[in-house]
């Protein structure tokens, strides 16, 4: 029993960690035009963010 609500309580952290990415992602080209007015600096959050999952999953290492 206490296997099955540790399984069930990570399925709900991990799929509202997955939703609130997938909004974030889905939401932020528009604020960021709206504030900034230019697509330029959404291209540089996109080339930051991308850089920083490379250098983050460079550690892991899959066999």
């Amino acid at each position: 029993m206490s296997s099955r609500r540790t399984l069930v309580g990570l399925n709900v952290a991990v799929f509202s960690m997955m939703l609130g990415v997938g909004m974030i992602m889905a939401l932020l080209p528009k604020r960021i035009i709206d504030i900034t007015g230019s697509g330029a600096t959404y291209s540089l959050v996109l080339t930051l963010e991308a850089i920083t999952m490379i250098f983050l999953y460079r550690k892991v290492k899959l066999r």
